[in-house]
């Protein structure tokens, strides 16, 4: 079964990748917000540095970085542009 994918959430199941992230990001609003779930124990574990460094440079806003439950990490980034 193929899950929806909402604009808004880019979730543990899907690649936290830049590539996704960037085109996650084009499909939401200006002003709207941006949620990352990425897995502390995920083959890649830069994307809790990574995907921060990535939204200040493309001119968004990164509102938190915070834990979550069951060992992933959740990014909350602004469309600012």
């Amino acid at each position: 079964m193929r899950r929806r994918r909402e604009p808004g959430v880019l979730t543990a199941y899907q690649k936290a990748s830049a590539r996704e992230f960037r085109a996650r990001i084009g499909q939401i609003p200006v002003g709207h917000v941006l949620e990352v779930f990425t897995n502390l124990k995920s083959k890649d574990p830069s994307d809790k540095e990574d995907l921060p460094s990535i939204s200040r440079m493309m001119g968004h806003k990164v509102l938190s970085i915070d834990p979550g439950a069951q060992g992933k990490i959740v990014i909350r980034v602004e469309r600012t542009k």
